[in-house]
């Protein structure tokens, strides 16, 4: 379903539930995969200070919502507050976005509980992107029980006090986990209970007692109850889990964080710092350490759930980097290095038993000395390949060098043939050495003499074979010395 372009004068753009008469029911909704979008409530009215509820208002502490897999998008309450929802009653919200809305007052939310009735959740959710332009960027509490929970995200808000959460009154609590890369102080929610104090003539309950301190401690047995007879809970409790004090005993055994009655202008959870990583484990997520430090090699911007290696060219050499290094010209690296052991691409490694990163005293070290030890590509030579160095060199066709360690390149002749056969003989490539660059057939100077011992090079690209001794002697009374020594005949 999809709502859009609606307003209203004063309260709920999209959706308003009035105030149930004294005695009746409270009304409920339910918003099941619907998109929100672009309401407005108060651009109208004649006084917008009480504009309320941009997409949704609900009147009334009786008066209920639930939003599933659902999105308030570009909602806003102009002057007035809660720029996605206004409510007065219990809202659950699961895997549902509000985001990019605006008022006063809550960019996002804005809940006014009258009580601490039924508990508020936002579960699995974002509140993204949104903006007051006084207090409560995303949301803004004076009253009621909010849980967030389950990955819930508040991101992005804007507002001159309390960017992300204004918390003026009622109770917020965030049960982990929180998103990956975010985490929260935090403690378990547990019932604490009286010291086990059985008389003596009851040994076996006292027994049984201090056996079951744990599991009653995460449990709402009534004091004295067998199996486990637990003590009674102590004045003093953790969290709200009491539900004759209207408490959520949802919150037993979670890891929680209570918000303080204090503005919030940073994301909420909190993200984990620059060169840190995530964890699923709330264990993890229960303190500013995360889920450790990033690997040598590997960096994480802050609030990202997982270190990323640095991409080629790039290297961390440290634990915890936040961001990769570029490498210093002319070097480069592989991906995920921890230095910058090779030359970039246009260059060549003079001489590959430099160290790639220790000993500067004697010039040797790669990374201390840059420049002396990568240079520029040779004339009509190619050093594109990944750690090209002075022997690995890639040579073009036509062209031929004498050694490994050469830097002159010799365009091959065409020795009287056509203008490719000087790339016939001349393959080129990366094997060292003055044969590695010929052609199977090839081999010397220029490729110019055929490998064979009995093949003559014809054309400049073609090797032919040389007549035998006696059909040579009978066919010509003078042999040249040229073809002698080409054909190999004289010893």
């Amino acid at each position: 379903v999809d709502i859009s372009d609606c307003s209203a004068s004063r309260k709920g753009g999209a959706i308003y539930l009035t105030h149930p008469a004294p005695g009746e029911p409270g009304n409920q909704i339910r918003l099941s995969h619907v998109r929100i979008a672009s309401c407005e409530a108060g651009r109208y009215g004649e006084n917008t200070t009480f504009a309320s509820g941009g997409a949704l208002f609900l009147d009334g502490d009786r008066n209920a919502a639930q939003i599933d897999r659902s999105e308030i998008v570009r909602c806003s309450a102009h002057g007035g507050r809660g720029g996605g929802v206004d409510s007065a009653g219990a809202v659950r919200m699961t895997r549902s976005i509000i985001s990019f809305c605006s008022a006063a007052f809550g960019g996002c939310m804005h809940m006014r509980g009258l009580g601490l009735g039924d508990s508020s959740i936002i579960s699995d959710s974002n509140l993204s992107y949104c903006s007051a332009t006084h207090e409560g960027g995303a949301l803004f509490s004076t009253g009621g029980r909010i849980v967030l929970r389950n990955r819930s995200l508040l991101r992005g808000g804007v507002a001159p006090v309390g960017s992300s959460i204004m918390f003026l009154g009622g109770d917020i609590t965030y049960a982990l986990p929180a998103p990956l890369g975010r985490w929260l102080p935090n403690a378990l929610c547990k019932v604490y209970r009286k010291a086990c104090e059985y008389p003596p003539y009851d040994r076996p309950k006292q027994e049984a007692c201090l056996l079951s301190r744990d599991s009653c401690s995460l449990s709402l047995q009534s004091a004295g109850q067998p199996p486990n007879y637990c003590m009674a809970p102590s004045f003093v409790q953790p969290c709200n889990w009491n539900t004759d004090a209207s408490g959520d005993p949802f919150l037993l055994g979670k890891s929680l964080y209570q918000l303080p009655l204090a503005p919030i202008e940073q994301d909420f959870p909190f993200a984990c710092a620059a060169g840190l990583h995530g964890s699923t484990d709330t264990e993890d997520q229960s303190s500013s350490a995360c889920g450790g430090p990033c690997l040598p090699g590997t960096a994480s911007a802050e609030g990202t759930g997982s270190c990323v290696e640095c991409e080629p060219g790039f290297y961390a050499s440290n634990r915890g980097q936040g961001k990769c290094i570029p490498c210093p010209h002319p070097l480069s690296s592989a991906s995920g290095s921890v230095t910058c052991s090779v030359c970039k691409e246009g260059f060549y490694l003079l001489d590959s038993s430099a160290d790639p990163g220790g000993n500067r005293d004697t010039h040797s070290d790669l990374s201390g000395s840059p420049t002396e030890h990568c240079k520029p590509c040779p004339p009509d030579a190619n050093c594109s390949d990944f750690n090209t160095t002075l022997e690995t060199i890639r040579i073009p066709r036509g062209h031929w060098r004498a050694s490994g360690s050469s830097l002159v390149l010799y365009p091959c002749r065409s020795l009287g043939g056509g203008d490719s056969s000087s790339e016939k003989r001349c393959v080129g490539g990366t094997t060292a050495g003055g044969n590695g660059y010929c052609d199977t057939q090839f081999t010397g100077p220029e490729c110019q003499l055929c490998s064979e011992s009995n093949l003559y090079l014809v054309d400049g690209e073609e090797c032919k074979e040389c007549a035998s001794l006696a059909a040579a002697a009978s066919r010509f009374t003078g042999v040249t010395l040229g073809v002698i020594i080409a054909c190999g005949i004289l010893a």
